[in-house]
């Protein structure tokens, strides 16, 4: 299956998606895992096999779009968290820049060139092939390059923060841009403490409510076998 029918198979299907060209993207990528630009019978339904399995293990029966829609949120969880961490960071990060007074005026004079930042180490940056990195890829990209770029040693700094006029002459002091990576770095790496707290936590209160519903299943049977036994027993 080609990147254009895996697209038109998407939009042909009763599921809403978060961000439709985005995330089918991704959906792509992660069957794709040779990275042929294609993907065989055998992994697109693989993408399904745990959802069908959960409904199999909880004896609900389902409807093929609900299993495609269960597919696509568990999929999908993950890379829009990381997303919506990075976004969230980048904000962050310029507004302390500002409230600390490194940001406009003092570093910089516009904000094209955090914007083009973005775009060319997280929203469509490129591998040492020259090809777009698939979404996978992104997460950790986006890590590397801030702490390059925090250091000093990222090749933007030179490629693009001095050698484009566009965005040269934003850039007041090349320093308040490896001090904007460095705080968008340490606002990421935050998020992602937060994030795995929270998991831990919601797993723990699943592990709670299960054992609850265990304990109360036992006392119920328990209590039925107790009704239902014969007289001698009970007395």
């Amino acid at each position: 299956m080609s990147r254009a029918d895996f697209g038109q198979f998407v939009r042909s299907l009763n599921v809403t998606l978060r961000d439709p060209a985005l995330d089918t993207e991704i959906l792509y990528d992660m069957m794709d895992r040779e990275k042929t630009d294609s993907i065989t019978c055998q992994s697109f339904l693989a993408l399904f096999e745990p959802s069908i399995e959960r409904a199999q293990k909880a004896e609900t029966t389902l409807q093929f779009e609900d299993i495609v829609k269960d597919t696509f949120e568990t999929l999908l969880d993950e890379p829009h968290a990381q997303r919506y961490r990075v976004n969230e960071a980048f904000l962050v990060s310029s507004q302390r820049m500002e409230q600390e007074h490194k940001g406009f005026g003092v570093n910089f004079w516009g904000s094209r060139w955090r914007f083009r930042l973005y775009d060319d180490i997280f929203g469509c940056p490129k591998g040492a092939d020259g090809r777009p990195l698939p979404f996978s890829a992104r997460y950790a990209n986006i890590k590397t390059r801030l702490a390059n770029l925090a250091r000093g040693k990222d090749p933007w700094l030179t490629t693009v923060a001095t050698a484009d006029p566009a965005i040269a002459r934003e850039i007041a002091h090349v320093e308040g841009i490896r001090l904007f990576c460095g705080q968008w770095l340490a606002m990421l790496q935050s998020e992602e403490v937060r994030d795995e707290e929270r998991m831990r936590s919601d797993a723990a209160a699943a592990e709670a409510r299960a054992r609850r519903k265990a304990a109360a299943a036992a006392a119920q049977a328990a209590e039925s076998d107790k009704r239902h036994a014969p007289a001698d027993v009970k007395g």
